[in-house]
């Protein structure tokens, strides 16, 4: 047996079986996706073909004739061929060129040879004496050249084209050995060159198993690193409440990294209800601050609260171009919303270039967990800077309000319930010097609290005089009110010791200028009496009119001193109680 058939025999017999583990881990791992299902098909027709190719040598070189031979070259042709297609599918399946359906039509086109092949073994009456002489004369069947090359330059064609979308180097070389080894065995149509093209077959499908293992399993496990990472980036973000915007542009850095896009876009809802774009990773700058169209990516997750995938933004997606140029220059587009509680805050979108790498569902699932914390960070972000905007209002009215309390000459003091000094101002430290120590004079509060608080109910606040230091203070009580409850008192004290003294020397110089007044008075009206009964009869018709006019004014004199006086006692309680009868008093009034 020559070297090479050898050499083929070898590396077929080590190839296969860690090619049939690296199937059955992959299998066991995750039997229901797509690519691996491809990937089985491909390695039952590699395993076809390669064990069919060997069986033939063998059968060659023991010269075993009869119905086996032929059978071995069936099986050697149909398993060439049916490599080929499962190959290029399973290329179409890595790079998501093609539907599921026309994957399976194309995975169904294998019958075509499996059908031919037994078609024509049916047809041979006679069995074949092997002859090793023939081994270099063999030829491939026409029907199973055509088949071949058909798949297996296209095969080559979206290895080249899509060369961006692979995972893993791995892959691509794997396929293009395998492939060239195939193409050796159509451009030097001997059999005996099936030796080598055996040996390349299955060094490339044995790195495609390993790069299968390797994209399937290995790469997730060292992935959970950078997701524990990003995570910890949110974290991170979270807990030391960082601004909006270095918030969500660290989100857009993170999801670039962990699904290795190009580009992620962030929209937010804004106050007026519209999405618009917060940042663009990897995008145009102008993109910021565009309104998201109704009739896109965005609004369609924001509205379903439910992620969105495409492969290919061009064929898969009908609606409105998200962005310009995005028709263009967009490949795979994933869209997760950010929900933090029961609202959707905005939408995640990560994209990659148009003949970029694809998303898997892994990478959805791990997009979505990412947005969970995004939106968390995010909601954080806005209530953070909700509470400082807050914070600095109330700092500025308090600054503005201490200020006007510092700088006001009445003093004003706030107290809790339990009378314990909260506030007092600089005019307050002035006249209550103990306030310095935290103490403060009792004699500044009023000593019934029930009057102090019907008072509030009812006029909202309770009116007092304080003496202290020979100075009278008017006190206005108000209370401190927390939602419904009082949770303190603030008095501000007006010193009215110069206006109860003015008021003082006005009421004592009114009621001496009433008594000057009221003596002169009523000696006047005593005279005029007299002088009225002097003057009654006489003859002068003008005396008794300018007789009665001098009484009406003096008795009108009587009446506003008495009026002033009567003032006077009401003011300072000088009055005295005695019955009234109203029917006189609507008489006299």
């Amino acid at each position: 047996m020559p070297t090479l058939q050898i050499t083929a025999w070898m590396v077929v017999a080590v190839s296969l079986p860690l090619l049939l583990g690296f199937l059955i881990i992959i299998l066991w791992h995750d039997s229901k996706r797509e690519a691996n299902l491809f990937f089985a098909a491909y390695v039952f027709t590699t395993l076809v073909w390669a064990s069919s190719t060997l069986v033939t040598f063998s059968l060659f070189m023991l010269e075993v004739g009869g119905t086996l031979l032929p059978i071995a070259l069936a099986f050697m042709e149909v398993g060439f061929v049916c490599a080929s297609i499962t190959a290029y599918i399973l290329t179409t399946s890595l790079v998501n060129v093609l539907n599921l359906r026309f994957r399976l039509i194309a995975l169904a086109s294998v019958l075509i040879p499996v059908i031919y092949q037994v078609v024509t073994l049916r047809a041979t009456t006679s069995p074949v004496e092997p002859n090793f002489a023939d081994l270099s004369s063999y030829r491939f069947q026409n029907l199973a050249i055509l088949l071949y090359l058909s798949f297996t330059i296209t095969t080559f064609y979206l290895l080249w084209r899509y060369r961006a979308r692979f995972q893993s180097v791995g892959l691509q070389w794997g396929l293009a050995i395998f492939a060239v080894g195939q193409l050796i065995s159509v451009l030097n149509p001997v059999l005996d060159t099936f030796a080598l093209s055996v040996i390349l077959g299955a060094v490339g499908a044995l790195i495609i198993g390993a790069a299968m293992l390797r994209q399937e399993i290995i790469l997730p496990l060292k992935g959970r690193l950078s997701q524990i990472e990003a995570m910890h980036g949110m974290s991170l973000a979270i807990t030391s409440q960082l601004a909006l915007e270095t918030v969500i542009r660290q989100i857009a850095i993170e999801a670039k990294n962990l699904l290795q896009a190009d580009g992620v876009v962030i929209f937010l809802k804004g106050d007026d209800k519209a999405l618009r774009v917060h940042t663009a990773q990897g995008l145009l700058s102008e993109f910021e601050g565009y309104l998201a169209v109704p009739s896109g990516v965005a609004w369609r997750v924001f509205n379903t609260l439910q992620s969105l995938q495409m492969h290919n933004y061009i064929t898969d997606w009908a609606g409105e171009a998200e962005l310009p140029y995005a028709k263009e220059t967009f490949g795979a587009v994933v869209g997760v919303p950010l929900i933090y509680g029961q609202e959707c805050l905005g939408v995640l979108m990560v994209i990659t270039g148009r003949h970029g790498r694809t998303f898997s569902g892994d990478d959805l699932y791990l997009l979505e967990l990412f947005g969970a914390q995004a939106a968390v960070a995010i909601a954080h972000s806005q209530l953070f800077s909700s509470q400082r905007q807050l914070t600095e209002q109330i700092e500025s009215a308090r600054n503005q309000l201490e200020t006007l309390l510092t700088s006001t000459q009445n003093p004003v003091v706030a107290v809790d319930r339990q009378l314990q000094l909260i506030f007092a101002n600089r005019a307050a430290e002035e006249v209550f010097p103990s306030i310095l120590e935290g103490k403060l004079p009792y004699l500044v509060f009023p000593k019934s609290y029930r009057t102090v608080l019907g008072h509030i109910q009812e006029f909202g606040l309770h009116l007092y005089e304080v003496v202290w230091n020979e100075r009278a203070y008017q006190c206005a009580l108000t209370p401190i009110r927390h939602e419904t409850q009082i949770s303190g008192w603030v008095a501000v004290l007006n010193d009215v010791t110069q206006l109860k003294e003015l008021d003082r020397l006005k009421s004592e110089m009114v009621r001496m200028t009433s008594h000057d007044l009221k003596n002169p008075l009523q000696a006047a009206l005593s005279h005029f009496d007299l002088l009225h009964d002097i003057l009654q009869d006489h003859p002068d018709p003008d005396i008794p009119h300018s007789m009665e006019s001098l009484e009406k004014q003096l008795n009108r004199m009587v009446r506003i001193i008495n009026g002033v006086l009567d003032m006077e006692r009401l003011r300072t309680g000088g009055y005295v109680n005695q019955p009234c009868y109203p029917d006189q008093m609507l008489q006299q009034a």
